[in-house]
């Protein structure tokens, strides 16, 4: 079960990087700062499918919850951050971690002020339903807590593992669609969605909830 679904999302992520092939739309902090934290995501996706891959099973939800974060951060940085702020990052950038002390809210903080655009209420929403019913276990995981130990113990039903990587899927392709703004290319969206289709089993989440609310192109 849990191989034949890696398959189907390796040949998902496939069509993303196919549909998303294009230069981003200009070379702005708040455009590249954003591409950047949703590349990080994309990454910690590929981490949590080969660590799923090699029956590393207590590891993944710790990628998983990485890879939710980064995605926030993309759509904060994109919608919601400060000049300052951009600048703080940017200057990060040269001088190194922690050197420009760009301050950045906390995750319920970062969704509570997207909560304010309301071209991405349907992704915030699906956002807010991840941190609802899935923070607590992460953080279990990320700080060795009762899940991993539990879990290490009773072991890990295909089910479970399946879970999950539909839950990475879907965080992956809500990346994607971010991504494809960043272009600024319009039509790229629309495009994702058919592949939304064509890997169904893969993803935990409709179109509707995804990111399309968006604007196909930037401002």
């Amino acid at each position: 079960m849990l191989e034949q679904l890696l398959l189907r999302s390796d040949l998902l992520m496939q069509n993303i990087q196919e549909v998303l092939h294009h230069p981003l739309y200009d070379h702005s902090a708040r455009i590249g700062l954003s591409a950047e934290y949703v590349i990080l995501s994309l990454e910690h996706a590929a981490a949590v499918r080969c660590l799923l891959e090699a029956g590393i099973m207590s590891s993944a939800p710790v990628l998983l919850r990485c890879q939710f974060e980064s995605l926030l951060r993309a759509m904060w940085v994109f919608y919601c951050s400060s000049g300052e702020t951009l600048e703080k990052l940017e200057t990060s950038l040269l001088t190194g971690p922690d050197q420009a002390n760009a301050s950045m809210p906390t995750a319920s903080g970062m969704l509570n002020e997207l909560d304010a655009v309301p071209l991405v209420a349907a992704a915030v929403a699906t956002l807010r339903e991840f941190q609802t019913y899935s923070w607590k276990p992460l953080n279990s995981y990320v700080h060795s807590g009762d899940h991993p130990l539990w879990r290490q113990v009773t072991g890990y039903p295909p089910e479970l593992s399946c879970q999950l990587l539909q839950q990475s899927n879907g965080l992956a392709f809500m990346a994607a669609m971010q991504l494809a703004i960043l272009t600024g290319v319009n039509g790229l969206q629309k495009e994702l969605l058919k592949l939304n289709d064509r890997f169904r089993e893969c993803l935990p989440m409709q179109p509707e909830a995804n990111p399309s609310a968006t604007p196909t192109s930037v401002p």
